[in-house]
């Protein structure tokens, strides 16, 4: 419900997602990932490299020295999950509780 909450803070600022992407150890439980998604209400991709981190910290250090062309991106990602529209009350319910007990 945090991330859901912080989307709303960045709808507010005029930077609306429109997909979440994910890194990182939790991207190895697509149950996880399915239940990030259906409460944000928004799709996710999974990125294609475990250890973003370090591809990002490689891919910049290339391009910084010419080793590695502009051209080359980011790996597309590993999956992707949309939200699933039965549980969009579900989720709205629990959000509800969530800002409730925030107060």
């Amino acid at each position: 419900m945090s991330a859901r909450a912080l989307i709303g803070r960045m709808e507010v600022a005029g930077a609306a997602p429109s997909v979440l992407r994910a890194v990182g150890g939790a991207t190895r439980s697509r149950p996880w990932m399915q239940i990030l998604s259906d409460a944000t209400g928004l799709p996710l991709e999974v990125a294609g490299v475990q250890e973003a981190a370090s591809f990002g910290a490689a891919m910049l250090a290339g391009r910084s020295t010419g080793l590695i062309a502009p051209a080359v991106g980011w790996p597309e990602p590993s999956y992707r999950v949309e939200p699933r529209e039965a549980l969009r009350g579900v989720y709205a319910e629990l959000y509800r509780r969530y800002t409730e007990g925030s107060r």
